[in-house]
């Protein structure tokens, strides 16, 4: 029996044929398979080949996972040409692949745009407009010590991202200081009876006690600064040019005591006149109670003294060692220190018919100069830092001794005096070879970017110094007869060291 069905099913796989392949066209990511009826329906036309769609570089289709803000891109004239706005493609040949087109895009359908992300964008961020910024140490985001900018810092080596670095820098501090002082020896005494003539030796078996000396003096604290000054010499700050000047200031004592000829006041002295009875005697200058004969004599007696010391220095620092948040400098430059010491001791005596007045006078002038040698360094930990120093001097000290004593009874002042005679009135001046070595250690908090406040620890010190009790004999000879006998007072001069220490505060300028 005949197939019915058969031209029927072979006209519909013609419709098939001859609809499908033109549904097709507008899905161009789908493949159609060719039939032996489509080729004849195409007929002698030539074959385009099988469509590929374009294969695209995934930067180009993924969109950045940050968007640039609009206001960013408004205002960067470079936002145009840094992205790749566009992506076309034309159809190749048969059997090549798709090429993209990035200079020329097409404005057909096809057309494809994928705008690509900039380097800077998942760094940006838009500023906040109701922060106040300022300079405080913990400033945010820019100026705090511990933020990401500050954080490149290199021990003070500048603030590079965070400020423009300056060329200066300084610092003011508050120096108070303490010195060695001075031991000086018994210069005036009473009597504990009011009878005696304040003869050594003190207590018993004799009577005699002390008014003045045998204790130390001129050591107390005193106010005093220091100024710092410096310049970087090269763009790197490896080199730096640094100017100090200081002073602990000047500290002085005073002793003074009268009476109305009820109470003894004396100056004791060791009496080595060779024609004085039991020579070398002890023996005192009466200054109040029995003087000259005469009892219940009024007087009055002084003892003053004073002491000043300060210095300046420069120095070329160069950079050794750095790392770690510190830096340790090499120094070498030129130091001057000047010391200065003054005593004088002063007595008025009211005797009839005249009044005796006995002055003695001691200055000694400390002068150094020479090169200086040492080490600087300098660390930084978030807003605290440390800087420390340690260094030696090492030149001339040039000495001068001024000794002079006087004594008026009534004619006027003529030499000599007690202490100061013809043997040692005569100025000494001299120089050797002294070392002046100095230390000093600070802790800092940065209150502001460039301002730190300071607290620290200071010493310096000076080698073969002269100073008040190094001019005075220290027997307390005297020999009145100065034709005769031993050349005393000595003139002779002791030397020791002598050096000043104490605690500083300051405000930095920070470089």
């Amino acid at each position: 029996m005949p197939n019915l069905n058969a031209p029927k099913n072979r006209f519909c796989r013609g419709i098939l044929a001859t609809v499908l392949p033109l549904a097709l066209i507008g899905t161009p990511s789908l493949q159609a398979e060719e039939s032996d009826f489509a080729g004849l329906i195409r007929g002698k036309s030539p074959d385009r080949g099988v469509y590929q769609p374009p294969a695209l570089p995934q930067a180009a289709t993924v969109r950045a996972a940050v968007e640039v803000p609009s206001a960013f891109e408004a205002n960067d004239p470079q936002a145009e040409t840094n992205e790749i706005n566009t992506v076309g493609y034309e159809e190749s040949a048969p059997g090549q692949p798709m090429s993209l087109n990035h200079s020329e895009p097409s404005s057909g359908s096809g057309n494809h745009s994928a705008p690509m992300p900039r380097p800077s964008e998942s760094l940006w961020a838009e500023p906040d407009p109701h922060f106040e910024y300022d300079n405080s140490c913990d400033a945010f985001p820019h100026n705090q010590c511990d933020g990401a900018c500050c954080a490149e810092v290199d021990a003070w080596r500048g603030l590079e991202g965070c400020t423009d670095p300056d060329r200066w820098f300084g610092s003011v501090e508050l120096l108070l200081m303490f010195r060695s002082g001075d031991t000086l020896p018994i210069l005036a005494t009473t009597s504990a009876g009011g009878l005696g003539q304040g003869v050594l030796p003190v207590g018993p078996p004799g009577d005699t006690r002390i008014l003045f000396g045998n204790e130390r003096v001129l050591d107390d604290m005193t106010a005093g600064g220091r100024l710092t000054l410096g310049t970087w010499l090269d763009p790197q700050r490896c080199q730096s040019l640094v100017v100090r000047g200081w002073g602990a200031g000047d500290d002085s004592f005073r002793f003074a005591r009268q009476s109305n000829g009820s109470t003894v006041i004396a100056r004791p002295f060791l009496n080595t006149d060779p024609f004085s009875p039991g020579s070398p005697i002890a023996d005192s200058l009466p200054i109040a109670g029995a003087v000259g004969g005469q009892a219940n004599i009024p007087g009055r007696l002084s003892i003053e003294g004073s002491n000043e010391v300060y210095g300046a220095d420069v120095a070329l620092r160069r950079q050794w060692l750095a790392g770690l948040g510190g830096v340790i400098e090499v120094l070498y430059g030129y130091q001057h220190v000047r010391m200065q010491d003054h005593l004088a001791i002063s007595s008025v005596s009211l005797p009839v018919p005249n009044v005796v007045t006995v002055r003695d006078q001691f200055d000694a002038d400390n002068i150094f100069h020479g090169g200086q040698f040492g080490l600087a360094s300098r660390y930084r930990e978030g807003c605290w830092s440390f800087d420390g120093l340690i260094k030696v001097a090492a030149g001339s000290i040039r000495r001068e001794a001024y000794r002079a004593g006087v004594a008026d009874v009534g004619s006027g002042p003529t030499a000599p005096g007690l202490l100061v005679g013809l043997s040692n009135s005569t100025p000494i001046r001299n120089s050797t070879f002294g070392w002046v070595p100095e230390l000093s250690a600070s802790l800092g908090y940065r209150y502001t970017e460039n301002l730190d406040f300071t607290f620290g620890y200071h010493v310096l010190a000076m080698s073969d110094a002269l100073q008040a009790s190094g001019m005075i004999d220290p027997d307390l000879a005297v020999n009145r007869n100065p034709a005769a006998g031993p050349n005393d007072p000595s003139p002779g001069l002791r030397f020791d060291t002598y050096y000043v220490h104490g605690i500083q505060f300051g405000l930095q300028y920070v470089y």
